[in-house]
């Protein structure tokens, strides 16, 4: 299939298939599907370039390539599209780098000596501020 054919092509998802795994989503490089986990796909017509990225992730096939039709919106343009996949490239970055950086939740135990400790620190500062009579 040649370029010209491809940009003709439309990412379909039979939605009555659809599971919502997400593995689609994860797969599209411009972020043309939309969907939650658990919830059915739909694929952003005009935002699909018809790469097929989505097609083999798919673990119950109901994702096919169609042709576009003149009700569907137009194609973004070339620079249109590379800045959705740089836009979502930058998005996954920046949740790796949350994710790798984010606070771990500590054992009860330490959680519990830590507010021993700030009280018993509170206590003696009280202590000491006080004025013996």
């Amino acid at each position: 299939m040649n370029d010209k054919q491809k940009s003709h092509q439309l990412a379909v998802i039979r939605e009555t298939e659809c599971i919502g795994c997400t593995k689609c989503i994860d797969a599209c490089p411009v972020d043309a599907i939309i969907g939650a986990q658990g919830q059915l796909h739909t694929v952003i017509s005009a935002y699909c370039v018809g790469c097929n990225l989505c097609i083999p992730p798919c673990p119950v096939d109901c994702i096919e390539m169609g042709n576009r039709t003149n009700s569907d919106m137009p194609p973004l343009s070339k620079q249109e599209t590379i800045a959705r996949h740089q836009a979502r490239k930058l998005r996954h970055k920046n949740k790796n780098t949350i994710e790798n950086h984010s606070f771990k939740i500590k054992p009860m135990q330490d959680r519990k000596k830590y507010i021993e400790d700030a009280v018993k620190r509170a206590r003696s500062k009280t202590n000491k501020n006080q004025i013996p009579m």
